[in-house]
């Protein structure tokens, strides 16, 4: 399985998730081969509006050659959090063609991800 593990606690803003996606664009297995992303959130609250959503939204445009096609599984155990990822996975794959699904176990997040 080629994947790329990102693990956010604390207090996830817009700023974070744009920070985050700076540094994994830089990594060359993301990019450039076949390589999968697992994001764990479960130590993590969010703090981003229904505003800051859009924000996001428009910056994962920006990535759509990067990650058209590719997948990405959220692990996350944060109510708000799963309620705001749910709509925003749906936007981002229409728009970008990027596979995000949630998942609250790290198990079912890898057969996912070797699917």
């Amino acid at each position: 399985l080629k994947l790329v593990k990102y693990i956010h606690s604390g207090l996830i803003t817009a700023d974070d998730i744009e920070a985050a996606w700076d540094e994994i664009i830089k990594i060359k297995e993301f990019t450039d081969l076949d390589y999968n992303l697992l994001t764990d959130y479960r130590m993590g609250k969010t703090s981003i509006k229904t505003s800051g959503k859009k924000r996001v939204l428009d910056f994962m445009k920006g990535l759509e050659k990067i990650v058209r096609g590719k997948k990405q599984a959220l692990l996350m155990n944060d109510p708000i959090l799963v309620a705001l990822s749910f709509i925003f996975q749906k936007e981002v794959k229409k728009t970008t063609g990027f596979n995000i699904k949630i998942f609250s176990t790290y198990e079912k997040a890898l057969l996912w991800l070797k699917q």
